[in-house]
């Protein structure tokens, strides 16, 4: 996977991103789609998208008509994504990729839609291809390592490919540094740093403000008690979202290194101990440090956190340490000694009981 390389436009991209806008007025989402179709020699087909893509000898023969396809086909992509129809809006955006293979905008789109129907094999799959067309995003690094990680199937090349995007986001954090909240709490980061800047220029408390509110949602999802959104966001702290993003790594190889590593990188970042609490519940597991886990888990459930939450770690917790061999012994042997002293004092009783009957009957 490409993730290092800056990508300048080129193939067929440009005929799409000039015509896009190009007709002012055109009702995209109108309620019956085929009513403001701009084409007129190639229709859209509804049931199979891909099966109405014409011929490359055809799209060449008349290039604006091609480009009028093209708008009737994102038009349905972005209404079905718009209204969350995520089925159909991979069905129109795959077309599309067939249509303009280096639009990542297609892949984008289908990258979100997979996620949000579970799929995120092929969500990371659409993200990672995105990565290696024109105009990658830093949005597109950071989704894929996310559904990368959310994936069944993950093995070496995922490590290698999520280890290269975070690679390519601390580069582009380096070279666009932004402000640290000056008060401890944690990040979640939605949108591009691009998207820092708005129409009127914040100032830098108001920046800080605003990452802050995003930090303990951030903070929550590590924990798995927020579902992940693709909501816009006005602000992100990206390197406090490429700690998560290690952070996350880690656990998922159960590598306690690389967990103390990425703690160590939220905390240069102001993080909160508070919302690590997860991350450094993890570490303790995966070092074997029983007595840090079973604190760092009391103080979760003394947070008040929601109780499948809790009960989830205490079954983590159970599994990563079960009664030791030399302990379950021992309970045995004490088992075996309560049942023998129970044994011998009912004989006990029994032979007194005898024992009065004879002296009675003499």
């Amino acid at each position: 996977m490409k993730t290092l390389k800056r990508w300048t436009i080129g193939g067929t991209l440009p005929l799409l991103a000039a015509l896009s806008f190009a007709v002012p007025g055109t009702p995209a989402y109108a309620e019956d789609l085929s009513e403001g179709d701009l084409a007129t020699k190639w229709k859209v087909n509804d049931e199979d998208p891909k099966a109405s893509i014409p011929s490359e000898t055809e799209r060449n023969k008349d290039p604006m008509e091609f480009a009028y396809f093209l708008q009737d086909l994102v038009a349905r992509g972005e209404r079905a994504f718009k209204q969350g129809d995520w089925e159909s809006t991979v069905k129109y955006y795959n077309a599309m990729s067939f249509a303009v293979p280096d639009a990542g905008v297609s892949f984008r789109r289908m990258c979100v839609a997979f996620a949000k129907l579970g799929k995120f094999a092929f969500a990371a799959a659409s993200c990672g291809k995105a990565l290696s067309l024109p105009m990658a995003k830093v949005m597109d690094h950071i989704r894929y390592v996310e559904y990368a990680l959310k994936s069944e199937a993950f093995g070496p090349k995922d490590v290698e490919n999520i280890e290269a995007s975070l690679k390519h986001l601390r580069e582009h954090a380096a070279a666009n540094p932004q402000p640290l909240p000056e008060t401890t709490a944690p990040v979640r980061a939605e949108a591009l740093p691009e998207q820092l800047a708005a129409p009127r220029k914040r100032t830098r408390e108001e920046l800080i403000e605003a990452i802050r509110k995003k930090q303990e949602k951030r903070a929550l999802e590590a924990l798995g008690e927020v579902s992940d959104s693709d909501a816009p966001n006005p602000v992100m702290h990206l390197a406090t979202e490429i700690g998560f993003l290690a952070c996350k790594l880690g656990i998922r190889l159960r590598d306690a290194d690389r967990v103390g590593a990425c703690l160590q990188e939220l905390r240069q970042l102001k993080v909160d101990e508070t919302y690590l609490l997860g991350f450094s519940w993890s570490q303790a597991l995966f070092a074997k440090d029983e007595a840090r886990a079973e604190a760092l888990l009391a103080k979760a459930e003394g947070l008040g956190l929601p109780a499948t939450t809790v009960a989830a770690m205490k079954t983590q917790h159970a599994e990563s340490f079960p009664p030791s061999k030399f302990s379950s012994l021992w309970l045995v042997v004490a088992a075996a000694v309560v049942l023998a002293l129970t044994i011998l004092r009912v004989l006990w009783g029994y032979r007194k009981k005898l024992t009065l009957r004879e002296t009675t009957a003499t």
